[in-house]
């Protein structure tokens, strides 16, 4: 399922560019927060993003976040060295509800 088909739109995305002026609840702020730190600037996971996250979700909450950050932005190290090798026999890769990835 992609994304689109669950739901995102382009509203909703809109939201997600302006989140912290956003009606969202404050757990999706403070993932979406650690999200940008994580891959714009490690150095702000700071002492108050690491309380404001443990006051939203558990160690093991906080790490399936932290995979999924990874997950979805290896990609980028990839765009850094200019290396943009294509998967053979893959033209759009999908995940399903269990997250494993479904080659199409």
């Amino acid at each position: 399922m992609t994304a689109r088909e669950a739901g995102l739109d382009d509203e909703l995305t809109d939201q997600i560019d302006r989140f912290e002026e956003s009606d969202f609840p404050d757990s999706w702020k403070v993932a979406l927060r650690l999200t940008d730190a994580t891959i714009l600037s490690p150095n702000l996971v700071d002492d108050a993003l690491r309380v404001q996250a443990r006051q939203h979700f558990t160690d093991v909450q906080i790490t399936e976040i932290l995979f999924d950050i990874m997950k979805w932005s290896w990609q980028k190290t990839l765009v850094a060295l200019r290396v943009e090798a294509e998967i053979e026999g893959v033209k759009d890769v999908r995940f399903g509800a269990d997250g494993h990835a479904i080659h199409a």
